[in-house]
């Protein structure tokens, strides 16, 4: 598989022995590998591929659709559903050969898997989140003082967006998904520098508008956790992206995650009512972009906020069930300290709307430590 790789899978590695590692960990965890049976598509070729993980301008590529098969009894701590992987090979012409870019299921970007007795490890990496990114709200007559106060606190201006990358550029700051930032924890791939993750709940027509075309100008990545029911729609003032929108985000190399089909406090919800927002969200994703997400986002931090220790426990129990392996939190207090031992309670930095640059700043350095 090494000899395989172009050039832009091979950096992400310090060497071969780093690439074999991963691979031990992910698919053989007790010395034995997992893998039953692989599969591929025909090739698909796709002209201007500009994934902003592996390119830093378009190329020709062709796509290959994986899936990879493992063992039903293997040492991993997920439902038998979740043992089919599935993800996107690509390959990027390399003078007269084809090698992979992107290795799809098998490579540090794809699925997570579980393991049954996952390694203690804690890393300090900031999970900012942010919510709109679009020119400050303006006052209508028929807005409460709360509403207002609301909307301004959850927008974010292009103008400080872009201040805020341009620092995370300027001081060498590199983005990461949630889903390397747990094969980090569960595999021990090795993270870039000053890593960060920042994430974008709800699935806001702004986000493709101004956050998204920000970050792509910059090669950064960010994790968009979409409200299913809500894609395509406009409520009120509110507008939501389109699943062509957000096909097109994951396209570009960003992360899409679960933030519930309605947005109902996960904490007040029948056990049913619950999985069902759960598994619904993850089901409409995986119909759309054809690649399951695995992080859930909780609507509003809850039950982790203010609900009883039941309610909390409760989501710990159904989150895994329905095929996620990571949870992000709006906690009352933020943190950067994130553990394999609670992958579904990850704190996140919120990013208030009119903060100014210097809060942002602090924020990261006094958190991470960067």
């Amino acid at each position: 598989m090494w000899e395989l790789s172009d050039a832009l899978a091979r950096r992400r590695w310090t060497d071969e022995g780093a690439f074999a590692a991963f691979l031990a960990a992910k698919f053989a965890p007790n010395g034995k590998s997992t893998v039953v049976a692989v599969s591929l598509s025909a090739p698909v070729l796709v002209p201007d591929w500009n994934d902003v993980r592996f390119t830093t301008q378009p190329v020709d590529a062709v796509r290959l659709d994986a899936q990879v098969t493992l063992e039903r009894t293997a040492a991993y701590a997920m439902p038998p559903g979740s043992l089919v992987l599935r993800g996107a090979v690509v390959l990027v012409r390399d003078g007269t050969a084809w090698k992979v870019a992107d290795d799809g299921p098998a490579g540090p970007l794809g699925p997570v898997l579980v393991p049954a007795r996952p390694p203690t490890r804690r890393l300090r990496v900031p999970i900012m989140m942010y919510h709109h990114v679009a020119p400050a709200p303006q006052r209508t007559p028929r807005m409460s003082d709360y509403d207002y106060r609301l909307a301004v606190d959850l927008t974010v201006t292009p103008e400080h967006f872009t201040e805020q990358l341009d620092w995370l550029v300027t001081h060498d700051f590199h983005t990461i998904s949630v889903a390397q930032l747990m094969a980090a924890l569960y595999d021990g791939v090795r993270l870039p520098r000053r890593p960060i993750v920042l994430t974008f709940d709800d699935g806001y027509l702004d986000n493709a508008q101004y956050a998204a075309p920000a970050l792509m100008q910059r090669h950064l990545t960010a994790t968009f956790n979409i409200i299913t029911g809500f894609v395509g729609a406009t409520h009120g003032p509110l507008q939501y992206m389109s699943w062509d929108q957000i096909a097109g985000l994951a396209a570009a190399g960003m992360e899409i995650g679960s933030h519930t089909v309605d947005h109902r406090d996960l904490g007040i919800l029948s056990e049913q009512d619950a999985r069902g927002e759960l598994d619904g969200s993850r089901d409409a994703i995986t119909q759309h972009l054809g690649v399951a997400p695995q992080v859930i986002c909780y609507p509003s931090g809850e039950p982790f906020r203010s609900r009883t220790p039941a309610a909390q426990q409760r989501l710990l129990r159904l989150a895994p069930q329905s095929g996620y392996v990571a949870g992000l939190l709006d906690p009352k207090v933020a943190g950067a300290e994130e553990t394999s031992e609670a992958p579904y309670q990850m704190p996140r930095i919120r990013v208030p709307g009119e903060a100014p640059l210097s809060q942002v700043v602090a924020s990261i350095q006094n958190l991470a430590g960067s």
